[in-house]
This record gives C-alpha cells, structure tokens and sequence, in this order.
C-alpha cells in the first residue's frame, strides 16, 4: 500500500485502502498483469525461477477456513492445519509472491457454500487490507510474551468477553499489521470485524452528527464483534472530532471489543483528547477490560529499506 501511495500522488493512503478492501472491483486484471510484469522484469533469465510452495499452517481450531486434519509439512506429520499454495518468481535475491491460494479439504468446506459465502461476505464488508495477514507477518520479530499472547487471541475469546485489544509502538513496528492478520483470523471463525483508520471514521461520525443519526451510526458499529481503530492519535484531531470518537468509545464499552492501534502512550492521551477529564474516562474504558500489546520494535519498512540499500 505504502509502495503504491507513492506512485499515485492524486490520492493518500486512507481512500486508496478503501478503494481495494470495499469497493467492487475485478481484481483477476491487475493479478494478471502484476504476473506479466513479473516475468518481464525477473523471468527469462539464467537464475530466474519460479517457485510453487505449499506450506502447511498449524491450527488449534477447527473453525478457520479450510482447516481439516490433514498433511502439514511444517510439523512432518498429519495434523490440525490449513494448506497453502504461493507461487513466487525469484531471480537471484529478488522475489515477487504473483499467486496464493488456499486449499480447501472437499469434504468438509467446499460443500458447505453458505459458510464460504458468509465469510467472504465478512471479508469484503470489513474493509481489512487482505495482504495484512497473519502468513506475511514476521512473528520472529515479536518478543516471546507478546508472541504467547497473539497465540491466545487467535482463538477470539475474548469478543465473547467484550475484551479491548491494544497496540503500541513507534511506527513501522508491525501494529496495524498485527491486529489486521488477528482480525482475519477472527473472521474465519465466524465473527464480524469492521476496520477504519481513525482520521477517516471520525469524519464520518461527524457527518452522522451532523445528519442527527449519530445514535444509528454507533449502534451500527457496536453491532460487529469488534471495531479496529488504526492509528488513533497520528493525525491531530480537533476538539469535536475527538468528541465524536469518545462517545463512540463509551458507547462500545461492555457491548463490543475495540482493536485499536496508537503511536502514543496512554501519558500522551491529552494531545488526543484535549482535557485530562475526558482522556481518563476515555482510557478508563479502554483498559478496563484489555489485553495491551506493547511493539517497542524497530521499523520493518527501515530495515527492509536498509538491506534493499545493501543489495543494491
């Protein structure tokens, strides 16, 4: 998405995510070409390649898409997974994924079309960037608490319990990607999420204000089992923005889970929310019932800069 703000310099990051996650376009165009050019700019070479990977992604559920018991190269054996199958073009130290597609056991998911179509349903209404997903993200790079945590919240237990999920860290830590991949995870099982960078959903709860159906629109986004909120406190909101998005919050409290990520730490709330009253009635709410994840992390987008540099 970054890579592509950059080359589209009429629009920002915010209506492009939400041209790819909701609007109906035909993705097969774009795919095609992306394999065209891929094989322009990599193929046809002595140390060119094209890799198909079936990798095997260990499940303790059996509520996930495609999950059946079956072989896992991961583990060597028959087990609880998924299976999936890249296709990747390489040449040399460059690679470009140009296919993915998830296997699905005959028996137990293809044959059950309403769920496949819900899901995808839930997919296509949740507004989640697809590419953030829980097989591109590096858990290598989380700490082994965090990482026992993540393990713990992929079963989504606790939407049952009105949990808030939290994310700090500086930016390019991995936060936005992180929830993203949990919340597709949680949508595989059955639950509705609805994702929305903060700047944009306080915009449209204005507009809801404005237009006097303010009470609609919060118990609109109450009703999905949990509402990620990306990059709360990044843009510098005005008091009344701000407003809109506390009562949200209350609103959500003890009905629904929030998900929500923020480069600033809860001592830095003010700057958000404008008088301390509000900020710890805001936070207050937020923790109340919450698991915090904290992402002291190095950039992923630097360093990946940095090795680029160094191939070159």
């Amino acid at each position: 998405m970054e890579r592509m703000e950059e080359r589209v310099s009429e629009t920002v990051y915010d209506p492009l995510q939400y041209f790819l996650s909701d609007s109906q376009w035909e993705w097969r165009p774009l795919n095609n070409q992306i394999a065209r050019d891929g094989d322009r700019l990599l193929g046809g070479h002595n140390d060119s390649a094209l890799i198909i990977d079936e990798t095997g992604l260990p499940k303790k559920g059996k509520k996930s898409v495609g999950v059946a018991r079956q072989w896992c190269g991961q583990l060597g054996k028959v087990d609880n997974c998924q299976l999936g199958v890249f296709a990747t073009l390489v040449r040399g130290s460059f690679s470009l994924p140009i296919d993915f597609r998830l296997y699905l056991p005959e028996e137990e998911w293809i044959k059950d079309k309403k769920r496949c179509e819900r899901i995808s349903r839930f997919l296509r209404e949740s507004r989640l960037p697809l590419e953030k997903n829980l097989e591109a993200f590096d858990k290598s790079r989380l700490p082994a608490r965090i990482s026992g945590l993540v393990n713990t919240l992929l079963d989504g237990s606790f939407i049952g319990r009105c949990e808030n999920i939290l994310a700090f860290g500086n930016p390019g830590s991995g936060k936005t990607h992180l929830l993203c991949a949990i919340a597709q995870e949680l949508i595989n099982r059955d639950k509705r999420i609805f994702f929305t960078p903060c700047s944009l959903l306080v915009q449209e709860l204005l507009v809801a204000k404005r237009d006097l159906v303010l009470p609609k629109a919060l118990k609109k986004l109450a009703s999905y089992d949990a509402l990620l909120i990306d990059d709360i406190g990044y843009v510098q909101q005005s008091r009344e923005e701000m407003e809109v998005l506390f009562t949200l919050l209350a609103y959500c409290y003890e009905r629904s889970s929030v998900m929500l990520t923020s480069n600033l730490p809860f001592s830095q709330w003010e700057k958000i929310f404008k008088d301390p009253m509000t900020t710890a009635a805001a936070i207050d709410r937020l923790v109340h019932h919450s698991v915090i994840l904290e992402l002291n992390l190095d950039s992923y987008r630097l360093k990946k800069a940095k090795q680029n540099m160094e191939e070159n």
